[in-house]
Formats: C-alpha cells, structure tokens, sequence
C-alpha cells in the first residue's frame, strides 16, 4: 500500500492524477488544507500549490 506522504508528494508534483484527486475529494467533504498538510507531513503552501497548478496530462 502507497503511504499517505508519498500520496501527497505525488499530489504536489501531479505525478498520479489519480492520487490527486482523491486529496481533492478530501478537500472538497471539507477537510482543511491544514489537516490535510498535517495528515501528509508537508506545509500547508505544499498542499495550496498542488491545487494552483494546473494538472498535467
């Protein structure tokens, strides 16, 4: 099973679309950036530039 850091790193860096979304989907239930930067073990800003970024296809 892929760790839930290494789900946010690939968040941030877009690497998996599919582990994007389910970051976003966490998001949008109504977790807060901030529980969500603290359940990864990165920043706040790390999760906030994962969703500025444009996805890449």
């Amino acid at each position: 099973m892929v760790s839930l850091h290494r789900v946010c790193q690939s968040f941030v860096t877009l690497a998996d679309p599919g582990q994007r979304r389910k970051i976003a989907e966490r998001y949008a239930a109504g977790e807060t950036m901030a529980e969500l930067a603290a359940d990864c073990e990165v920043g706040e800003a790390t999760i906030w530039r994962g969703f500025s970024r444009p996805a890449r296809l």
